[in-house]
């Protein structure tokens, strides 16, 4: 006895194949249509690599000293100076305090940029982590504290200029550069508005804007220190961002916008507030 297989039915009466099965990948691959990664005659697909694209040499840092400073800067402070009505730039009534931890590295760039304003070591001030001491006193030329928290470095900062009776300057330890956009030669034209003209649209803002200056970390406290007395403020500091067009689009002075901590100036003098 056999089974009724295909090898016992003849040969016209083989069942039909069934068209269902689906096509080999030969047949897939010829009628899909050509892919970057691959062509007509290629049943997969081929990963090509891609080019490397060329390595772009880095530009050596340029290290920053107080020469370089006073070459940087020189026009930018002159133009301060002026505005102010001195000879130069003058910064006695101030002590420029570095909130800073961890980073003693800095200390040399960041004294540079003052030094090269012409400020004396005597009116440095480091504000540092607990147990960080030494390690600035090594590269720092201005003296230094342990200040503790973020908080506490910033209060510290304010008794210590209050006991000097000067100014107090809070900056961060790692400033890059200072810009101040021309508004005039004279203090007034920077706080008064009478004297001051918004610019009538964004292109005119932002040519005004591009009429900017380098000034060094000296030059700019003492500008913004004159410019609270002028207007009977206690706490004066930088835009808080990095464009200029905006900058120049709004009034030099104003009592309403965000400082940020990078860079302040405090008539401690005039308010007990921490």
């Amino acid at each position: 006895m056999m089974s009724e297989t295909g090898a016992n039915v003849p040969p016209s009466e083989k069942e039909p194949e069934s068209t269902n099965k689906p096509p080999s990948s030969e047949a897939d691959s010829k009628k899909r249509a050509p892919t970057p990664e691959s062509d007509d005659n290629s049943a997969e697909l081929v990963c090509k690599p891609q080019p490397k694209k060329p390595k772009t040499q880095k530009k050596a840092k340029v290290p920053v000293t107080k020469e370089s400073v006073l070459e940087n800067c020189k026009d930018g402070d002159a133009y301060v100076a002026k505005v102010l009505g001195t000879d130069k730039v003058d910064a006695s009534q101030l002590l420029f305090c570095i909130i800073s931890k961890g980073r003693w590295a800095n200390a040399r760039t960041v004294e540079a940029r003052l030094l090269g304003g012409g400020l004396p070591p005597a009116q440095i001030l480091w504000l540092v982590g607990t147990g960080e001491k030494d390690e600035y006193e090594a590269n720092c030329s201005g003296s230094v504290v342990e200040g503790g928290g973020l908080c506490q470095s910033r209060n510290r900062a304010l008794d210590e200029a209050r006991q000097r009776k000067l100014g107090c300057v809070q900056m961060s330890d790692d400033m890059k550069r200072c810009e101040v956009i021309r508004c005039g030669d004279s203090l007034q034209s920077f706080h008064d508005r009478d004297t001051w003209q918004k610019p009538k649209d964004l292109k005119a803002a932002n040519a005004q804007g591009a009429d900017k200056v380098e000034v060094t970390p000296v030059a700019a406290a003492a500008l913004l220190h004159s410019l609270l007395k002028a207007t009977d403020h206690r706490l004066a500091g930088c835009f808080p961002n990095a464009n200029p067009g905006l900058a120049a689009g709004a009034a030099p002075v104003q009592s309403h916008l965000f400082i940020v901590g990078d860079f302040l100036v405090i008539d401690v003098q005039r308010t007990s507030l921490r």
